[in-house]
């Protein structure tokens, strides 16, 4: 498993020379990453859906991060370049997660990524009936280009990934959102 450490960062600015206290914002620079699974609603009440492990594919483990404080806004952010053998990185808890209807499960483990290229997401799952019948199947689901302008996990950003399954299909929803940038006054 990767550590789900934080790195943070902030921009040098004329007053940050400065020998006396200096209010920064500090800004993340790593992706976090969560995964929330819902059982679709139209699923029947006996249908034991059972998720056996959740698992994001060629995760790169390392990277060098570049901060240029030569530009304005968007050109202050920080640029990595992920290196290191890719590896899969298992998001579930072992033993499964047994979905109920109506409840969303958001999974415990939630990592911060170096950020990359995004990569898929397999789901292996089990639906089971009363009369003791079951089936086991797995899905890879490509994340890239779920979401418009997101082919790659973006430093400060949370994703996150609602899977939804029922009897007849699985839905992924992806969402990004922005984590909020923290203003700590630093004394020098």
């Amino acid at each position: 498993t990767m550590a789900c450490e934080d790195i943070m960062y902030f921009n040098m600015t004329p007053a940050s020379y400065q020998l006396s206290n200096v209010e920064v914002e500090f800004r993340h620079a790593l992706s976090w990453i969560n995964v929330v699974l819902v059982k679709e609603a139209n699923t029947p009440n006996d249908a034991k859906i059972t998720v056996n492990s959740v698992t994001f594919t060629d995760v790169i483990p390392a990277g060098n991060a570049t901060v240029n404080n030569s530009g304005v806004n968007a050109a202050n952010e920080i640029k990595w370049m992920a290196h290191g053998t890719a590896k899969p990185v298992v998001v579930s808890e072992d033993g499964g997660h047994i979905l109920a209807k109506g409840n969303t499960t958001p999974l415990a483990k939630q990592p911060l990524f170096i950020p990359q290229g995004m990569t898929t997401l397999v789901v292996n799952y089990t639906i089971a009936s009363t009369d003791g019948s079951q089936f086991t199947e797995t899905k890879t689901l490509p994340l890239s280009g779920l979401v418009a302008g997101h082919s790659a996990w973006k430093p400060g950003k949370k994703y996150t990934y609602t899977i939804t399954i029922g009897t007849t299909e699985i839905l992924i929803d992806p969402e990004v959102a922005e984590w909020e940038p923290v203003n700590i006054p630093v004394a020098i």
